[in-house]
This record gives structure tokens, sequence and C-alpha cells, in this order.
């Protein structure tokens, strides 16, 4: 089983302390790091390869948003936020979830599911795709 690289991007302590909690209690989840702004988990994904990012939305000088509008290779990405109204807008940016603040533990495990089942679909087509190389077609031609 491959180790699922994660990040975590939040102003707020006690909201990167939970979202750790919960993830200390999965299996296959390693946190890389935990961030307070957005500029500081820029310069992380430049140099590291992350599979899941938990952002927060509002943070100083550069939102959520513009973080991931910014990022030319982007990670699958949960949105953590306390306002239900950019939900239209982070769906738009193709997140895989949008959890509203406070995040309850139930909330969390079906985000990492819609995960695990994105990267079941992922892993799935890859194979297909594999298979689909090797496939072989054979004609009779003539009589």
């Amino acid at each position: 089983m491959q180790t699922i690289k994660c990040i975590i991007a939040d102003d707020e302590h006690p909201a990167r302390e939970l979202i750790q909690l919960y993830l200390e209690e999965m299996e296959g989840f390693e946190l890389l790091g935990t961030f307070s702004n957005a500029l500081d988990t820029f310069n992380f994904m430049q140099n590291n390869v992350v599979d899941l990012l938990f952002l927060d939305i509002q943070m100083p000088k550069v939102s959520g948003v513009e973080l991931i509008k910014s990022l030319k290779v982007c990670p699958k990405i949960i949105l953590t936020t306390a306002f239900r109204e950019y939900a239209a807008e982070a769906f738009e940016l193709d997140v895989l979830d949008y959890l509203v603040k406070p995040i309850t533990h139930e909330r969390f495990m079906k985000a990492i599911s819609k995960y695990n089942f994105y990267k079941n679909k992922v892993a799935e087509k890859k194979e297909a795709a594999d298979t689909f190389d090797q496939a072989y077609i054979f004609f009779k031609t003539g009589k």
C-alpha cells in the first residue's frame, strides 16, 4: 500500500491540530507538514510531492483559492473553511471535498473515503490502460 503524502494549510492553529489528530488515526497517510499561510505552503509544494492538501480558504496575504489557481501541478484538495458561501467557486476549481468548520470526525472520514474512491478509480483506469496496451487482435485476411 502506497503512503498518501498530506499537508495542512490553515491559519487557525486549533484547526490544524484537529486535522492532524484525525490523520494520525488513519492508516496509510503521512503528514509532511502544516502551514499557517499559503505562501509557505506554495514554497513547500514547489520542492515536494503532495498527494492530498487540506486547505483553508481565508488566510492572510494569499487566500486558499489564489493558492489553488497559482499551482501548475495540483494535488487533490479538501477545503476546510468556516464559510459555506465559497462552495460553488470551490467545486469549479475541482476540489475533492468541502469541509465546513467545526469539522466532525464523521465528516472528515467521509472526505477521506472520497479520496480513497478517487485514488482507486485512477488506479483502475491506469490498469485498464496498461491492459489495453498489451491487448492484441488478430485478423484473418484472404481466404
